[in-house]
């Protein structure tokens, strides 16, 4: 398949290009390609995904979502204004048919790095305020991005699903041993969800693109600048879940030992600062979002992820379920005055 890809790149660009390195990832394969040309040196990422299954059917997904990486990192790339505190990644060829899609070589290095490096411990003031900036700057890249993808669809349609995904990720995790989610919880929250999604105001929640996946580790930092990755699970969704998501992977920060928990808040305070919305972690309908990434999360690491996991990362998990339980039922509870 290597072949294949260098083969229709060379179609695609006129000139012979060699594979510098390959990196397997959980569903993709990624090759970084090199050209020399009459104008440098030309450093490429051709990310090709992998497909859940060897019939045809289970291909064409994979090549839906190369398809859709390309067109959202072109949309991004020609209309994001690409400054001293935004990059842009330029998408050079889109291959469905080889589940393929080729991007220049981005610098710097991820988000996840900067936690590690400048978070750990009693970390500098100096060093908390360069993460708390990154985050600020993530929240503003977010939304910029939603008003570039604002969509005229109904919210309601979007609502609804989110409320199935939590009863399905429920129904599974009750039924895992290895989680012991307690029934008790497993009834609070559907009745939390109902509610907020009662008096929520559809006039109040947009529709836009959703990323899908805003992560640190599909975060670039190189110097100041904040380059953004990864827009192949990218879809129409309400413009509550991508700052949930992000919101809940700093939250996630908090169940490393390394991490101070002040640090963590600091970050999401910074990042909610930065997309406009400061306090948006008390509104019901944001909380429901969180809610479901809880749930996933738990719900992969005790399902599909379990088994390759070793004994101490095992400990480790049942341990942060012990703390995903405790705020679940901080969240539910957030409207119960009676309890």
């Amino acid at each position: 398949m290597t072949d294949e890809i260098l083969a229709a790149l060379k179609r695609e660009l006129g000139f012979d290009l060699r594979v510098v390195r390959e990196d397997r990832r959980r569903h993709s394969r990624i090759l970084r390609v090199s050209a020399e040309t009459p104008g440098g040196t030309l450093r490429l990422i051709a990310k090709q995904v992998e497909p859940d299954g060897e019939d045809v059917d289970s291909h064409r997904p994979a090549a839906v979502r190369v398809a859709t990486e390309f067109n959202v990192l072109r949309l991004v790339h020609e209309r994001f204004p690409s400054n001293g505190r935004f990059g842009t990644i330029r998408p050079v060829a889109s291959f469905p048919e080889l589940r393929t899609v080729v991007m220049e070589e981005a610098p710097g290095s991820s988000l996840n790095v900067a936690f590690r490096r400048f978070g750990r411990g009693w970390s500098a003031r100096r060093s908390r305020e360069r993460l708390m900036d990154a985050c600020h700057r993530v929240g503003e890249w977010l939304a910029q991005f939603q008003d570039l993808t604002r969509s005229p669809d109904a919210v309601a349609p979007h609502l609804e699903r989110v409320r199935s995904e939590i009863l399905d990720l429920l129904s599974r995790l009750v039924a895992r041993a290895i989680v012991r989610f307690p029934e008790e919880l497993a009834v609070r929250i559907p009745r939390f969800v109902d509610r907020a999604l009662e008096h929520a105001e559809p006039g109040s929640i947009a529709v836009t693109g959703a990323t899908g996946e805003i992560s640190p580790e599909n975060m670039l930092l190189d110097g100041t600048r904040l380059i953004i990755l990864d827009f192949g699970m990218y879809g129409p969704d309400t413009a509550l879940s991508d700052p949930a998501m992000f919101y809940y992977h700093l939250a996630r920060l908090g169940h490393n030992p390394i991490y101070r928990p002040s640090l963590t808040s600091r970050l999401q305070t910074s990042f909610l600062e930065g997309y406009g919305r400061a306090g948006l972690d008390r509104d019901a309908v944001f909380r429901v979002y969180l809610l479901k990434f809880k749930l996933s999360r738990m719900d992969a690491e005790s399902g599909r992820k379990w088994e390759s996991f070793d004994a101490a990362r095992k400990l480790f998990y049942r341990r942060v379920w012990h703390l995903e339980k405790k705020d679940l039922d901080r969240v539910v509870a957030f409207d119960e005055p009676h309890r």
